[in-house]
């Protein structure tokens, strides 16, 4: 009987044992547990507060590229403004060398400068602008008899006048 008694004890030892060790188990399960949801807590804490300081982020780079962007096509329009207004001053340029070169009807280069064949309505055409051939000594000589029944001086200037007056000595001396 005192086997009986003393397994009987033994038993209930080990029940309370068993209980103690279970409870024991399930405290621990529960505190670890908590420490896991807090820890797990503080670190989605983090992230959602790493993911709030990229967006932040992100939001001010976005901002400071649309006023880059912004910057960028301001600066663009004004550049093409720019631009233009310098093409048209170098066409107004163009415009009048050509008037200045080809006379004042001229718009633009004669076609055969550029390699097409002279026309037939050019070639026929008095030349103007710089490339007005000068007036010969009859042409010359025709505006001056012209201009004498008039009553105005002559077309020639008192320099080129003299120089031929001096041109014609020349000559008579070496003819003597």
């Amino acid at each position: 009987m005192q086997t009986e008694a003393l397994a009987s004890q033994k038993l209930k030892d080990e029940l309370s044992l068993a209980k103690e060790i279970k409870e024991e188990n399930r405290r621990l399960a529960i505190d670890v547990k908590e420490a896991m949801v807090g820890h797990m807590s503080i670190l989605l804490d983090k992230m959602k507060q790493d993911n709030e300081l990229q967006k932040s982020i992100l939001v001010s780079e976005m901002s400071l590229m649309k006023k880059v962007d912004e910057q960028l096509q301001k600066d663009l329009s004004y550049h093409i403004h720019n631009q233009q207004t310098i093409n048209e001053r170098m066409q107004k340029n163009i415009d009048f060398m050509t008037q200045f070169l080809w006379g004042v009807g001229a718009k633009s280069p004669v076609p055969y400068l550029e390699g097409a064949p002279e026309t037939e309505e050019h070639k026929k055409s008095a030349t103007v602008g710089i490339f007005t051939e000068p007036d010969s000594s009859e042409t010359q000589a025709k505006k001056d008899s012209s201009m004498a029944d008039t009553g105005k001086e002559s077309t020639v200037s008192d320099d080129i006048a003299k120089a031929k007056e001096k041109e014609k000595e020349k000559e008579d001396d070496t003819n003597k």
